[in-house]
């Protein structure tokens, strides 16, 4: 199932019901079309389905044809005869060069919001600093408080420096 806004996920639903064909063709009538539909995308309504069809139509990716009375009629696009050419009958719908070049896009969006999904850093919770070893200045400076430290150098003794290791050059 794909990711994405609904026209998205219908028009690539319809898509992948015509290319599932070996001559990338398929005719079914709208109830039909419907049930092919609602597997794939479960949360549309029948006019969200025939719009996908027009958008793909209108962008040339998919050729929408239908036989009347021996007569072959192509979609026309004129909203008057959209439930003519949609509601009664079968219809045939192919896809185009144009949408064969158009098929992988949606797979590919897919593909990289999941690859971006599983290489994100998942935020940090409570547990996640358990193994965390803190410094706490409190608790160190009253242990050492509590030790008897010996001064490593008495201010009354002279200091074992030398110039050299005093003095930069500048």
């Amino acid at each position: 199932m794909v990711i994405g806004p609904l026209p998205d996920r219908l028009e690539y639903a319809i898509l992948e019901i015509v290319m599932a064909s070996a001559d990338s063709t398929h005719q079914d009538s709208w109830g039909n079309w419907q049930n092919s539909v609602s597997p794939l995308v479960p949360d549309w309504v029948s006019s969200d389905l025939k719009s996908a069809f027009k958008r793909l139509w209108k962008d040339g990716l998919l050729s929408l044809l239908k036989y009347v009375e021996g007569r072959r009629a192509e979609y026309s696009g004129n909203e008057q005869d959209d439930d003519a050419f949609f509601l009664i009958g079968p219809f045939i719908a192919t896809i185009t060069d144009e949408g064969r070049r158009h098929w992988g896009v949606p797979v590919q969006r897919e593909m990289e919001r999941e690859r971006s999904r599983s290489m994100s850093i998942p935020p940090l919770r409570g547990g996640d600093f358990q193994g965390i070893g803190v410094y706490r200045s409190d608790v160190f400076w009253g242990r050492a408080r509590k030790a008897n430290f010996r001064a490593q150098h008495r201010l009354d003794e002279p200091t074992k420096l030398s110039l050299g290791m005093v003095a930069s050059q500048q």
